[in-house]
């Protein structure tokens, strides 16, 4: 679990710089243009390259170097930031440089997100995925507890450089964790069949296909993540407008929102525990009756 803890904590850091830089960039856009619709199409301009990554993102990460794709990840919303930043205090950033440099890191950061999901499996022991699932939803709740605090409280006395000038820091924390660790790589074909992009495609659409619960778990979440996310695009809208633009309530309910998403976390990986135990203790009986 060592590497993975690293890792985790690099990405720990990295994830909440990452949020008060969202949480800097909203205020501001709110500030600038007063509209929900430039919120929602930031959000719009995150989404959408995600969707069109997403169907060769798996291709992607299972051929080429995992360690090698998250540190292009992070070095790429890094120089984002610092780009941004640079627009910021010459007095030159519009709108439009949000929608296009959101667009460029969600490609590189959903190919960051699944090499390190996917290499969870090839750093911790079998025995302790619930903890290490647990711990990845703690990353991301635990961000939201820890950045809309930060950021809100930050926000009045540093602004929206200072934010950025932060996350550009968090940034360089990550990419250290990860150029000091080894992660595994999955095995590979043979080098006569090691990259066919087609078919590679097409068996990861069969192999869903073929499989019914992975079917049913889509079916189910797919309406899920739609609700969802269409109420999320209004809800900073919803709560700058009925406060005044107002940062520290807009903060205190990201915060209240983290908290309950990592109490869950805990009771996941508690509960995931306990289940674990059971059947440990259950297969050690079989054991004995049968000897």
């Amino acid at each position: 679990m060592r590497t993975f803890i690293i890792l985790w904590f690099g990405q720990l850091v990295s994830t909440i710089g990452t949020y008060m830089t969202g949480f800097a960039l909203e205020l501001w856009t709110w500030e600038t243009t007063g509209s929900a619709t430039s919120l929602a199409l930031i959000a719009f301009f995150f989404q959408v390259p995600r969707i069109v990554i997403n169907l060769i993102s798996g291709v992607i990460v299972d051929r080429f170097n995992r360690k090698h794709l998250m540190v292009l990840g992070d070095s790429i919303a890094a120089l984002s930031t610092l780009l941004l930043l640079f627009l910021y205090l010459t007095n030159n950033l519009q709108i439009w440089h949000l929608y296009l440099t959101t667009a460029i890191t969600s490609v590189f950061s959903q190919l960051q997100e699944l090499s390190y999901s996917a290499s969870i499996s090839l750093l911790v022991p079998q025995q302790h995925y619930t903890r290490a699932s647990s711990m990845g939803s703690a990353l991301h709740y635990g961000s939201l507890i820890l950045a809309p605090a930060f950021a809100a409280s930050l926000y009045t006395i540093v602004g929206v450089a200072g934010i950025l000038g932060i996350d550009s820091l968090t940034f360089l924390i990550a990419i250290a964790t990860l150029l000091t660790r080894r992660i595994p790589q999955p095995e590979t074909p043979e080098q006569s069949v090691r990259f066919n992009f087609r078919r590679d495609l097409l068996f990861g659409f069969r192999f869903l296909l073929t499989h019914a619960s992975l079917r049913n778990l889509l079916a189910l979440m797919l309406p899920f993540w739609f609700v969802h996310d269409l109420g999320e695009s209004l809800y900073t809208p919803m709560v700058l407008a009925r406060t005044n633009g107002s940062a520290a309530v807009l903060g205190q309910i990201g915060t209240a929102a983290g908290i309950g998403g990592v109490t869950g976390a805990i009771v996941v990986s508690i509960w995931g525990r306990a289940v674990l135990l059971t059947v440990e203790k259950l297969e050690s009986s079989c054991s004995l009756c049968c000897n």
